[in-house]
């Protein structure tokens, strides 16, 4: 694999341009994924999402964002077994997962809670998922994304609903995120076919 460089790649995201991204998906066997920046929740058509989306923007705000302090899972309603909570690290490009939701990990196989990105066995899902949360910490601002990883993880598709949270003085300290399996219409794509 070539080597990825993140800061490129995060920057040619948050400018709209996907050619590097959809590269890297093709040179593992998959579709491009759906990235969508500046959202409404018109954006959002998976019904937790959307409720987990509501809730983000209902939370007592900082000076421009959700604060990290407000979240409470008992309030998260029906989207708590897909949501993953992440702190920001001195790395830009590493996150520490706080809380992995129960669903995903039943899902993807892997439990993340207490590690960091780097736990993420494919580099390229890793390249992938560390990039988006850093776009979404650059910007401070929602991002949605729909993909599908190559057929050797079997699942048909993924839902991602990254909401910056800050810590009262400006700076974003966590990602509250969404993560549902399974939405392949979404993509306008069929599943892909199990062994």
């Amino acid at each position: 694999m070539t080597p990825i460089n993140m800061d490129e790649l995060t920057s040619s995201l948050l400018a709209g341009d996907f050619f590097q991204l959809n590269n890297i998906f093709r040179s593992i066997g998959s579709d491009s994924p759906n990235i969508r920046l500046n959202l409404s929740v018109d954006d959002i058509e998976s019904v937790r999402l959307k409720s987990l989306f509501e809730y983000w923007k209902r939370l007592p705000r900082g000076q421009r964002l959700p604060l990290t302090q407000a979240i409470d899972a008992v309030e998260i309603g029906p989207a708590l077994g897909i949501v993953m909570l992440l702190e920001t690290t001195d790395d830009p490009y590493e996150f520490f997962y706080r809380l992995y939701g129960t669903e995903i990990a039943a899902v993807s196989g892997l439990e993340l809670t207490g590690k960091t990105t780097a736990g993420i066995p494919s580099p390229e899902m890793r390249a992938f998922f560390q990039m988006t949360y850093a776009a979404a910490v650059q910007s401070g601002a929602p991002l949605l994304c729909h993909h599908r990883p190559p057929p050797v993880f079997g699942m048909t598709c993924w839902a991602r609903l990254i909401l910056p949270c800050e810590d009262g003085a400006g700076r974003i300290d966590r990602l509250l995120v969404g993560n549902e399996p399974g939405f392949p219409k979404l993509l306008g794509r069929t599943p892909w076919p199990r062994d």
